[in-house]
């Protein structure tokens, strides 16, 4: 089986890329499976959303650019690159004889020469509407509607995320496919593991750890204010923050204002974007992670990856957290509660742990890949 991958709409943020290498993970547990990854020019993309004629237009005036996030995914030594320009994208999937696609984020259209599975991410704008301005709001409604008519599948990362798509666009529950996270880094970022990390990024101190992007939703001012009490008590720790910041320089500035009238100064880092090797090893020395998050469309990239690695967590009671409570080492606390987070601070500070060995996560991951691929062809067979 030939499957085709639009990799558009995943490749701009290190969340999205790994959860591509997911997919890819779980479909090759299949030895019948050939994967063909669809790459758009680099100076494509900032026009993804517009009509296809426009972007027809931008390829005649600007020549094509190399999609700079192919070398991410070298990992794969089976995957077919395919680069193309908008005008040719049809002709490419004939080309390339492919019997679906498997995913996409972007609206394909009705006329594909081959069925293929749309994936929802999140409602986000219905419940926080102030976080997105009047005209965002409307265009994803239309786009979400445009994409459930045009797509011969849908699908989602959670059951919460399900029920918020049947709810707002009235979508037939039997038509909405959920596939959620799969606990898996590959061999190379679970084990293997590299001493001297934290030194590196000048960390010293026993820390929490927040792998989160910088959006006010991700509430990394609960934590802060949290971090402030858990030093009151006299635990000397730290906050770690990695992830991108250069979309909300606004909000970070004033994350930093906040941690200077806090009088939390060098105790909490903001490091920025890292090598994804690194972050991992970050997250394995920490004390534990924390996602203070007040809304997510699924259970969050870095509860996955605490899963995946044998790490704690403690994280903001939303339902689609929950999801994963089958994990023992996850913490809730009340949404925006910062004593609640405090308590919970100080319960892993004051509680030694050891993670699993690399054997033990193994033996995990093997099961979690077994039971997300299952899912993932589920999906598929209905596209065929």
């Amino acid at each position: 089986m030939r499957i085709g991958i639009m990799a558009d709409g995943y490749i701009d943020a290190n969340g999205t890329i790994d959860y591509l290498k997911i997919l890819l993970r779980g479909l090759y547990l299949r030895n019948d499976v050939e994967v063909y990854m669809f790459f758009p020019s680099e100076n494509q993309r900032k026009f993804r959303h517009y009509p296809l004629f426009v972007r027809k237009v931008y390829e005649l005036i600007f020549p094509y650019q190399r999609n700079s996030n192919i070398d991410s995914f070298s990992e794969f030594k089976d995957i077919v690159i395919v680069e193309y320009k908008a005008r040719e994208l049809k002709k490419k999937i004939k080309e390339c004889g492919v019997d679906l696609i498997f995913p996409s984020m972007m609206d394909l259209g009705r006329n594909m020469p081959v069925k293929w599975a749309y994936e929802f991410f999140d409602c986000q704008h219905k419940y926080y509407p102030q976080y997105f301005k009047k005209y965002v709001r409307i265009g994803r409604d239309i786009f979400f509607k445009t994409c459930a008519r045009h797509a011969d599948v849908t699908f989602v990362n959670s059951q919460n995320t399900k029920k918020d798509f049947c709810k707002f666009y009235g979508m037939a529950p039997e038509r909405v496919f959920v596939l959620p996270f799969c606990a898996t880094l590959g061999h190379d970022k679970m084990g293997d593991d590299m001493p001297g990390v934290p030194e590196k990024y000048g960390i010293s101190k026993p820390y929490f750890l927040i792998s989160n992007q910088f959006y006010a939703h991700k509430r990394h001012d609960i934590a802060f204010k949290a971090l402030k009490q858990v030093r009151e008590n006299g635990y000397d720790v730290t906050i770690v923050c990695t992830g991108l910041m250069k979309e909300a320089p606004v909000l970070v500035e004033s994350l930093k204002k906040m941690c200077l009238e806090l009088g939390l100064g060098d105790n909490v880092k903001f490091l920025g974007v890292i090598p994804k090797k690194n972050q991992i090893e970050l997250m394995k020395n920490a004390i534990s992670v924390i996602q203070p998050s007040e809304f997510e469309g699924d259970c969050s990239g870095q509860i996955i990856d605490a899963i995946t690695i044998g790490q704690r967590a403690i994280a903001s009671d939303l339902e689609v957290i929950k999801e994963v409570s089958f994990y023992k080492n996850i913490k809730f606390f009340k949404l925006n509660d910062v004593e609640q987070l405090v308590d919970r601070m100080i319960e892993f500070i004051k509680t030694p742990y050891k993670r699993p060995s690399f054997e033990e996560l193994i033996k995990e991951e093997e099961a979690y890949r077994k039971a997300f691929s299952d899912a993932e062809f589920e999906i598929i067979n209905n596209l065929q």
